[in-house]
């Protein structure tokens, strides 16, 4: 009867909730530490935590749980655990998320999620911004570097990013709703790198089989998309590179072509860079129709996506990386070195890509000075032997500088150099050293 006494007496299992699991599920991982900041939603796991073996680290803001986060997983090894609300407090952990996913550095991100039944009600208090957390931060680290550019290198896609940017912070303030700072990050960011790759004129530099578009339309979408940024200059994923002084802009390609998966346009573009004078473009590349339809043949289209169509060197007529014949990027530039340097007199920057080690064992070294008044822009281009392949004699190469419409080429009595005239600017004296100067149809 005793025994009888004691088993009615003994309290009833607890029920296991998903918040209890999602904490057991991390002790069984050997998590020992979490970094989070509460709110409604992910309460009940902070309630599930209460006699857990693992340690939270409590943060003042939940991008701040993001990147230590990451932090932790740099140092140690391990993953490192972040935890956060629905809604905003979840698209805030978005910039340590994606920080996290270019250098492949283990992060788990835990958030919670209103009831579907409540999504879009706050309670009879009036509308409440809800938002696809997971898929939002997913498409932001898988297609948008760090420093606010495509992954596909498109710009073209560049201007809908900041579009789209421009209509979802519209739609957080028609309703009220404080735009979450891993958003208003991530929109500045791809601004700046939209500018990052504008002319003079205004319109953009021709990139990825794209051209430089309407500068009135353009002009009106930056104008109205209510953000504001200055032009990225140094970009590392983006690639585009940005030297400017006193009205002169030069912009290079100095980086891979973008992963085929991302890019059906991708180019063969690396080291090619243009070149303006206040309103006036000098040199260019020639473009192309980017992804919308075009009346253009498809050789045509493909033939604007080769080496020989942008402004930089090409060796034995070949493409720096491989377009093959059904329109996709084959083998070639895998790596990219930079070293920019300013100083009181210029902007100087040096860059090389191995495309060309492969087939003819050789390094295409390109160095760009743009004096700091904007009147004198140096070049070299250089060819260097790396590997163990054998150097091919006598591969021919050309060094080309496509020149803008409206740009008219003079070439000097001695044949070294040409005199280029336009409307919109001062002349320029071009000269060149170890090869001959011809001038020809692009």
């Amino acid at each position: 009867m005793i025994g009888a006494a004691q088993a009615s007496a003994s309290p009833e299992p607890q029920p296991v909730t998903g918040a209890r699991l999602v904490v057991e599920a991390l002790e069984r991982e050997g998590v020992k530490h979490v970094f989070g900041y509460p709110g409604g939603a992910i309460m009940p796991v902070y309630d599930a935590l209460t006699g857990s073996s693992l340690q939270h680290i409590l943060v003042r803001h939940e991008q701040a749980a993001a990147l230590a986060a990451d932090a932790y997983g740099r140092v140690t090894g391990r993953p490192g655990v972040c935890i956060a609300t629905s809604g905003p407090g979840a698209t805030n952990l978005v910039t340590g998320i994606a920080n996290a996913f270019l250098d492949s550095v283990p992060v788990v991100a835990i958030t919670g999620q209103v009831a579907s039944p409540l999504m879009g009600v706050a309670f009879g208090i009036g509308p409440e911004v809800e938002h696809d957390d997971v898929g939002l931060a997913r498409a932001l680290a898988t297609a948008q570097f760090d420093d606010g550019g495509l992954i596909s290198r498109s710009t073209y896609e560049q201007i809908q990013l900041v579009d789209r940017f421009g209509l979802l912070r519209a739609c957080y303030l028609a309703a009220k709703q404080t735009i979450p700072d891993g958003i208003e990050a991530a929109a500045q960011a791809s601004l700046a790198a939209l500018h990052g790759v504008m002319m003079g004129d205004g319109s953009l530099s021709s990139w990825q089989g794209c051209g430089p578009g309407e500068s009135a339309r353009l002009t009106a979408l930056i104008d109205g998309c209510g953000l504001r940024a200055r032009p990225l200059r140094q970009a590392r994923g983006w690639g585009y590179q940005r030297m400017s002084a006193l009205g002169t802009v030069l912009v290079i390609d100095a980086a891979p072509p973008p992963p085929q998966k991302v890019a059906e346009q991708g180019s063969a573009s690396t080291l090619a860079f243009e070149l303006s004078d206040g309103s006036q473009r000098l040199v260019v590349n020639c473009g192309g129709p980017g992804p919308l339809p075009t009346a253009l043949p498809d050789e045509l289209v493909q033939g604007l996506r080769t080496t020989a169509a942008h402004s930089t060197l090409v060796l034995s007529d070949t493409n720096s990386t491989n377009i093959l014949a059904d329109g996709s990027l084959g083998k070639g530039v895998e790596d990219v070195t930079i070293d920019r340097s300013e100083d009181n007199d210029a902007s100087r920057l040096e860059a090389s890509h191995d495309g060309y080690v492969r087939a003819f064992g050789l390094v295409h070294k390109r160095s760009l000075m743009l004096g700091n008044d904007g009147k004198e822009l140096r070049g070299a281009d250089q060819l260097i032997a790396k590997g163990r392949k054998k150097i091919k004699e006598g591969a021919p190469y050309a060094v080309r500088f496509h020149l803008a419409p409206g740009v008219e080429a003079t070439i000097t009595a001695d044949g070294m150099g040409a005199i280029l005239r336009s409307k919109g600017a001062p002349a320029w004296n071009f000269r060149c050293r170890g090869g001959n100067l011809t001038s020809e149809e692009s």
